[in-house]
């Protein structure tokens, strides 16, 4: 049996389960569950390699140095990660990004930064890697040493080009602003940027290229911002929209433009068939009015968003919306199991019909339905990859047969290589900081460590809830074997609607949960924000609140399934019940928090907060009205405002965030964080009923806030989150040193500090909780080892007391 805490909630170290620094102390951040997924088999691994075209993110895919490298725009399509996958292996690893949406972390780690909007990834000469996101241009360091005018340290991160306000050419790249689609280097060293219409490069050293004079590390534009659409003019007078450049074996540019693929030469010579003058644009491929496979490229309709080039040099092209992958033969010749003339376009890889049969893995390419494909890329072994709008896998189209990212594969067939067709939802029955999660809701613990989470599924469509549980140690719970530190779902179909009394809880849906609270006998409840019940998961077999329960299925222990608040007096089924926040108290009665009423399940029948009560029933023990009112005086007068949640402090009372306070219902005389007060009444704790955000080290009493989720520590601390501020905070139930933070009784102190990642730094596992960068800090809970919170895509752990 789980035993829940008094306080129901707790968050514990899950030893191997818990990265970098030891659980458990104080002040020191570590993560406990969630974040990026992996590292482990490609195939195992989820994510959105692709946004939809009309959004025009993501879709960055190249190879280099053994590795396929790919973009993951994470679950919400806002933030932003690299993905690695080996040729040889098929394992993925994540070299940048930590799935965060911000633009944090230059000159650290790169696993540890931040990226917004993240657009493409490519590399360079020395195998660094290229990242392009809204604003920058930035470069992961393959090895130590000076990289485009700057010292960098091994895969730590860099801004290479944007992050300023200026526009013109001429002057550093890190000066201008930008909004980069993507970038690679070209034969000299520079940066070759493209954006929505123009083509600019960052020069390495002072030279003259592309018929330019340029100095090094400024910024030049070199093709577009021109309205001439026509072949053979100058590039800087072309109108151009480049979508994907590659660079061929002698230095041109090759963009995906338009509705072409168009040439840059960076001399003059002979290319592609044509005679063509350095600093001139040209058309190789599109122009024409139908999809024209086996003749002239320059007669066929092309619609390109990413273009590669192969060892021989022919033109592989992301064809969007044809749905192929086609190649522009540089030479006649056998090329992708196909005889080629030089200058002719064939498809190698899409064209069949929308069923199912010609969507699944090992059929052959030409007979496969794609999405729109957006990037391709062309690997060492002469394989062509490529993502598609959308997509939540990578492909691949084998040059010849054999394995390739752990994928046994037949020549001019197609594969799936990478991801499980899910987007963000991975990793249930493994370790639980190698699973990928969208917290949503409570996060709420056992005293034995057990952690219970509820978490979205993007994949879904409807983001419906999931409940996830992680298990601190071996054993059987809510009807499951567990394994400790893995992560399991106990609850939620995805669906969102309660499936009845007795289903068995997976088999159940929410809508919304917006509290989750743990019972003395080791249930889990659950205040759905709209399904109008108080529902009841159970740990083992046994009698509950007057109902004969099984292990893992659920129950309804108050509401009709209609939202309300009438009923109060009588049975609690047949009472209409709203959502709200969700705690027991040291009677095993449950407590709801329905915006301004406070309210109480009798789960044994006697008199408590002055009322006799049934067991069964519901009453209201808060007064009727919305207010402020009612301090020092009994329960049942006193009036709230927003629930902000609630909590219970062993046995001296319940603790309310009502939007600018902290009040608490005493169940005992005594004094209580600085307040003297008599079992039954409302007493204010901390905040002064203002909105504002006060400096830590004041008297709490005297303190603006905005609280919500309070929680109570193995100290007797109450930690909340300040959502005006973007903090955790503390008042500190006595004097001492808390969190690594000399404290004084009754006083306001922060711990955390969330907002994204603007702030530098990186995500700080292992070091103290103020120096660790956090996204949108959600729900709290708290036990023996500290306190969790949930972080964006992770649930994290503040050692201590």
């Amino acid at each position: 049996m789980v035993a829940w805490s008094a306080s129901a909630v707790a968050a514990l170290a899950f030893g191997s389960a818990v990265s970098a620094g030891a659980a458990g102390t104080p002040g020191r951040i570590s993560t406990i569950a969630g974040g990026v997924g992996g590292p482990g088999p490609a195939r195992s691994v989820s994510f959105q390699t692709c946004a939809s075209s009309s959004d025009r993110g993501g879709c960055g895919l190249s190879f280099a140095g053994g590795n396929l490298y790919f973009t993951d725009l994470g679950p919400l399509d806002g933030d932003g990660l690299v993905r690695q996958v080996s040729l040889k292996t098929g394992a993925l690893s994540s070299p940048a990004g930590d799935g965060q949406a911000g633009d944090g972390g230059d000159g650290g780690p790169a696993a540890q930064a931040q990226f917004l909007r993240m657009q493409d990834v490519g590399t360079d000469g020395a195998g660094n890697l290229l990242v392009t996101d809204g604003t920058r241009v930035r470069v992961v360091a393959a090895k130590t040493g000076s990289f485009y005018g700057q010292s960098m340290t091994a895969h730590h991160v860099y801004t290479v080009a944007g992050g300023g306000t200026g526009t013109n050419d001429g002057q550093p790249a890190t000066h201008v602003k930008l909004s980069p689609l993507g970038a690679v280097v070209d034969r000299a060293g520079n940066i070759v940027i493209w954006d929505i219409s123009k083509v600019r490069v960052v020069a390495r050293t002072t030279g003259t290229f592309y018929g330019q004079a340029m100095t090094g590390g400024d910024i030049y534009t070199i093709a577009g911002g021109g309205h001439n659409r026509l072949s053979g003019v100058p590039a800087l007078k072309a109108e151009v929209f480049p979508l994907g450049v590659a660079v061929d074996g002698s230095g041109n540019l090759v963009l995906a433009a338009d509705d072409s693929v168009r040439v840059v030469a960076v001399r003059s010579g002979r290319f592609y068939g044509q005679a063509m003058k350095a600093g001139d644009i040209y058309t190789i491929a599109g122009g024409g009015h139908r999809l024209a496979d086996r003749g002239p490229a320059r007669s066929s309709l092309v619609n390109p968003e990413g273009v590669a080039l192969d060892r021989t040099g022919n033109v592989i092209v992301a064809d969007g919306f044809d749905r192929r992958i086609r190649v522009v033969a540089v030479r006649a010749g056998r090329f992708y199991g196909q005889a080629m003339k030089a200058g002719d376009i064939y498809t190698v890889a899409g064209g069949g019909a929308n069923n199912k049969k010609n969507r699944k893995s090992g059929i052959v390419a030409t007979k496969a339905w794609l999405l729109p494909t957006r990037a391709v890329a062309v690997d060492s072994a002469g394989n062509i990859a490529l993502i598609g709008d959308s997509s939540t896998t990578v492909q691949l189209v084998p040059s010849r047969s054999g394995t390739y990212y752990g994928v046994h594969a037949q020549a001019r067939h197609i594969y799936a290589i990478a991801g499980n067709g899910l987007k963000w939802t991975a990793g249930e029955g493994g370790l639980a900081t190698r699973a990928q999660i969208v917290p949503v809701g409570g996060a709420v613990t056992a005293d034995d460590g057990n952690l219970a989470m509820s978490v979205s599924s993007p994949d879904s469509g409807t983001f419906d809830p999931f409940v996830e549980l992680v298990a601190h140690r071996s054993g059987e719970f809510f009807g499951q074997p567990m394994t400790a530190g893995h992560l399991y779902r106990i609850a939620g179909n995805g669906q969102g609607t309660f499936a009845g009394n007795g289903a068995l809880a997976t088999k159940s849906g929410f809508a919304f949960i917006l509290s989750m609270t743990g019972d003395r006998h080791g249930n889990l409840l659950i205040s759905d924000d709209i399904g109008g019940h108080v529902l009841v998961i159970a740990e083992h077999s046994g009698r509950f609140y007057g109902r004969s329960m099984l292990a893992g299925h659920i129950y309804s222990i108050a509401g009709t399934g209609r939202s309300g608040d009438s009923g109060n007096g009588g049975p609690a089924v047949a009472a209409k019940v709203g959502s709200g926040s969700l705690g027991v108290d040291r009677d095993g009665n449950v407590l709801l928090r329905q915006t301004f009423l406070l309210r109480v399940i009798a789960e044994r029948t006697g008199t408590f907060y002055g009322l006799h009560m049934k067991a069964g029933d519901i009453y209201l023990i808060s007064s009727k009205t919305e207010g402020t009112g009612g301090d020092g005086g009994p329960a049942g007068s006193a009036q709230f405002e927003v629930d902000g949640g609630l909590t219970v402090d062993g046995t001296s009372g319940v603790i309310l965030a009502d939007a600018f306070r902290l009040r608490m219902v005493a169940t005992a005389t005594g004094t209580f964080f600085g307040v003297h007060m008599i079992a039954g009444n409302v007493y204010t704790i901390a905040g002064t009923g203002n909105k504002g955000v006060s400096a830590d080290g004041g008297p709490a009493l005297s303190s603006d806030l905005s609280a919500e989720f309070p929680v109570v520590d193995s100290a007797g601390n109450l930690v909340f989150r300040d959502y005006v501020a973007k903090l955790v905070r503390v008042v500190a139930g006595s004097t001492g040193t808390f969190y690594g933070i000399s404290m004084t009784a009754d006083h306001l102190y922060s711990i955390a500090v969330g907002g994204g990642g603007s702030r530098s730094g990186g995500l700080g596992d292992g070091g103290p909780s103020l120096d660790a960068t956090f996204g949108d800090l959600g729900q709290l809970a708290a036990d023996r080892a500290g306190v969790a919170v949930s972080d964006d895509l992770r649930i994290r752990q503040i050692g201590g007391p």
